[in-house]
């Protein structure tokens, strides 16, 4: 990458000297990309390497201009979006559209809508009636109509005041089967989360996950920052996790500030292990701004540790991989996933 914005310290020199006293430091590290977006609480826990056999060491962010990326760097050009037809659309649609924005990409919409003949065959083990059945055909057909019209008429607003590069596309089955497929020609799907734990959305969740092959960028009713500047790496060696650091790329490219949180403690003062040394060297090599940070481990609520984390460093984005204890279907997500899609503040982008 070319020159990063802050001299020195952008090849990995330890920034130092008259301009930066550490707490008393003179440069702005607090301010932040995005209004709402927690500051930064000092440089605590910080740690930076300039390559996996250096020695560690301490340098504060420093606040600059979004990256400029090269020719050549990784990026999302083709984003599939569910149209739902749902008041979950609309902050859907938007961060699809800064992503769109961001990388210059394609948006495809796509609305599923149920098929009578699947509703049917759901209901057959009850033994209905000809004239049950054709009630229910005909429910379906009026729900479907409706969803549909809900879902053309967001997306043709939506179209006709943001103006993206965008087309939008009907199919009719089931919802998980049609994402999937579509997914698997997407470089990305972005998509609601759900609410509350409900199991049919966190099922259609792990459907498309595991269908499509593709990331998920999971957008929560209201993102901090929809300009993804910062970027928290949840960081467990699993091939998961690097999966999901690997699907960020075009992300972490273009941050000003990422942070790889790793289960540890934080006052013990101990190095980092070897995964999460040479993790941070590889990404210095797409990004010099990196930097790891211990998370404490254990206690009865990891998650609120793993979010308070993001918070403190203001992330926009939480980069995770999606797995539980089992890989079948039914448990994908693990207590642990789930409950960060259910509670994170701010958009997630899981892969598997």
């Amino acid at each position: 990458m070319g020159q990063a914005p802050g001299g020195a310290a952008a090849q990995g020199q330890p920034h130092q000297g008259a301009a930066c006293g550490g707490d008393g430091c003179a440069l702005d590290h607090n301010r932040s990309l995005a209004p709402a977006a927690h500051r930064i609480k000092g440089h605590e826990n910080v740690t930076w390497i300039k390559d996996a056999g250096a020695r560690a060491s301490h340098i504060p962010f420093m606040e600059s201009e979004p990256i400029t990326t090269p020719k050549g760097c990784q990026m999302f050009k083709q984003i599939l979006v569910p149209a739902t037809g749902r008041e979950s659309d609309a902050p859907v649609f938007a961060a699809a559209l800064t992503v769109a924005r961001l990388f210059d990409a394609h948006l495809e919409f796509l609305h599923v809508r149920q098929d009578p003949a699947d509703a049917v065959v759901a209901a057959s083990a009850g033994d209905m009636s000809g004239v049950a059945t054709a009630a229910l055909v005909e429910a379906v057909t009026e729900s479907g109509a409706r969803t549909e019209a809900l879902a053309r008429a967001a997306y043709e607003e939506f179209s006709a005041r943001e103006k993206p590069d965008a087309d939008f596309q009907l199919r009719l089955g089931m919802e998980a089967t049609w994402l999937a497929a579509h997914g698997r020609t997407s470089d990305l799907v972005v998509t609601g989360r759900s609410r509350d734990g409900e199991e049919a959305a966190i099922g259609l969740l792990q459907e498309v996950l595991l269908g499509a092959g593709r990331p998920l960028l999971l957008v929560p009713e209201a993102p901090l920052d929809p300009g993804f500047g910062r970027v928290a790496i949840a960081w467990n060696d699993s091939p998961e996790a690097a999966r999901a650091v690997a699907a960020a790329l075009p992300f972490i490219e273009r941050a000003t500030e990422v942070m790889v949180l790793c289960a540890g403690d934080e006052t013990a003062g101990d190095a980092f292990d070897d995964s999460q040394q040479r993790l941070l060297a590889g990404l210095r090599r797409h990004n010099p701004y990196v930097a790891l940070r211990r998370v404490p481990q254990g206690g009865e609520k990891p998650v609120e540790v793993l979010l308070a984390a993001c918070a403190d460093m203001g992330a926009g984005l939480l980069v995770m991989g999606g797995y539980g204890h089992s890989v079948t279907r039914e448990t994908l997500f693990g207590g642990f996933t789930q409950q960060v899609l259910t509670d994170a503040p701010l958009p997630v982008l899981i892969a598997h």
